[in-house]
């Protein structure tokens, strides 16, 4: 009998997760704030989130994306930065506050109280610390 006590399998290396850079705009209106739907299908799919773009931007460079795209605010103010590990995938995450002086005129947000996200909505973990 051969002795095979020591023949472990062997694990193989972990997969690296892929890194991701967001930055996050919690757009607040009075005492509302903009979330919208994410895609029926893939990560977090059909909950709720704060809109966010691809990337890290500084804060002038959400300054100019926001004059560029007509969004009228009174003040950008920085939230800090938050990463949130997924199994396979890592968001580095920025975020701002932006001061609206008028609703945004998109479909696809939704401007909700407070209490009415904590009561009504799904908002991923990953979104937490911005609020």
């Amino acid at each position: 009998m051969a002795k095979k006590e020591l023949d472990y399998p062997t694990l193989s290396k972990a997969k690296e997760k892929k890194k991701e850079n967001k930055t996050v705009l919690l757009f607040s209106l009075k005492e509302q704030i903009a979330i919208r739907k994410r895609p029926e299908k893939g990560l977090l799919a059909s909950l709720y989130e704060l809109p966010n773009l691809e990337g890290t931007y500084s804060q002038k460079e959400v300054e100019a994306y926001l004059k560029k795209n007509g969004i009228s605010f009174t003040k950008v103010i920085s939230l800090g930065n938050a990463t949130h590990i997924f199994t396979h995938r890592i968001w580095k995450m920025k975020g701002y506050r932006v001061v609206l002086e008028k609703k945004i005129d998109d479909p696809s947000l939704l401007f909700v109280s407070k209490e009415e996200l904590n009561h009504h909505y799904s908002l991923p973990s990953a979104f937490q610390y911005f609020l």
